[in-house]
């Protein structure tokens, strides 16, 4: 299974309990890169391909509206030294849920700008 940074493949691992949880999630997925096919098989054989919208690339100028709707913001990354996406949404109001690695820590206190989720044993993003 190919390790992408951007951490999507754990998102979208974890979806199945996240809809048992909340029965009318809706994922929006925004990007593109070398991987995409896979992250599309993995949310069919989890069945969950019917929660997410892979929108592909999205230009800056045209995030708002999304951020905008959305509940929560998730940056599942496994390497990230600072996320200037993050301390964007965060500014705009919205909660981040982020990988407890690097810099996240120092930019969301857990349970109340957002959530610190916990991928790895580890605590720094390198591999």
């Amino acid at each position: 299974m190919p390790r992408p940074k951007n951490g999507i493949q754990y998102l979208i691992q974890a979806l199945p309990e996240i809809r048992r949880r909340f029965p009318n999630i809706r994922y929006a997925a925004i990007g593109t890169g070398r991987f995409e096919n896979h992250l599309h098989e993995l949310a069919y054989a989890l069945g969950v391909e019917d929660i997410i919208d892979f929108l592909g690339m999205v230009l800056n100028e045209w995030i708002s509206p999304y951020i905008a709707r959305a509940d929560v913001i998730v940056f599942p990354s496994s390497t990230e030294a600072t996320s200037l996406a993050c301390t964007e949404v965060m500014a705009k109001g919205k909660s981040a849920v982020a990988s407890a690695i690097d810099g996240y820590p120092e930019m969301i206190t857990d349970g109340e700008e957002g959530f610190l989720v916990k991928l790895f044993d580890r605590e720094d993003s390198k591999l």
